[in-house]
C-alpha cells in the first residue's frame, strides 16, 4: 500500500512538475510537500500571478493522472470558474490554459468545463470547443409543445 502511495506520487509529481514549469514563468521546479500541498522553487516563489497555475495544474495534474491510471480514484471531470479573477496577467493565463487544452486533447473519458470570457482562451484552441453560450444558446431552452397532449 505504501509502496503504491509512494510510486503514486512520484507519478503525481512528475506530471506537475512539468506543466509548471513549462507554463509558470520563473518556475524551476514545483512538487508536493508530506500535506500534498504544492510548493514552487522551494517556497521561495511569490509571484500572484503563480497561484492560478499553481492551483489549476494541481487539480489538472490529478486528472492526467486518473487518466493514465485506471486506479486512481480522481473524477475525471474540472469545473474552472472564472481563472482570470484571480489577478493573473492575461499572457499567463492563456499559457496555463494552454496546458489544459494541450493535456487534454487526445484523451477521451474526461470532460473540462471552464468558464470564462469570449476570446479568452489560446489562439487556436476554438476547434477544441465543444460548446459556447453566447447570444442564444443557453444551456436550457424552453420547448414550446405544438398540439395538445399526448395520450
Amino acid at each position: 500500500m505504501q509502496e503504491d502511495i509512494a510510486e503514486k506520487r512520484k507519478q503525481f509529481e512528475y506530471i506537475y512538475n512539468g506543466l509548471m514549469t513549462e507554463a509558470v514563468k520563473e518556475c524551476k521546479r514545483a512538487w508536493i510537500d508530506t500535506n500534498y500541498m504544492p510548493v514552487i522553487n522551494d517556497g521561495e516563489y511569490r509571484e500572484a500571478s503563480a497561484i492560478v497555475g499553481k492551483r489549476l495544474l494541481y487539480f489538472l495534474s490529478l486528472l492526467t493522472l486518473s487518466l493514465q491510471s485506471e486506479d486512481v480514484p480522481f473524477p475525471r471531470f474540472l469545473l474552472i470558474d472564472t481563472p482570470e479573477t484571480a489577478g493573473i496577467d492575461q499572457e499567463s493565463l492563456l499559457r496555463i490554459l494552454g496546458k489544459i487544452f494541450d493535456t487534454t486533447k487526445e484523451r477521451h473519458g474526461c470532460q473540462v468545463i471552464l468558464t470564462t470570457g469570449i476570446g479568452k482562451y489560446p489562439p487556436g484552441q476554438a476547434d477544441s470547443i465543444e460548446l459556447s453560450l453566447q447570444g442564444k444558446t443557453k444551456l436550457l431552452t424552453e420547448t414550446i409543445p405544438t398540439s395538445g397532449p399526448q395520450e
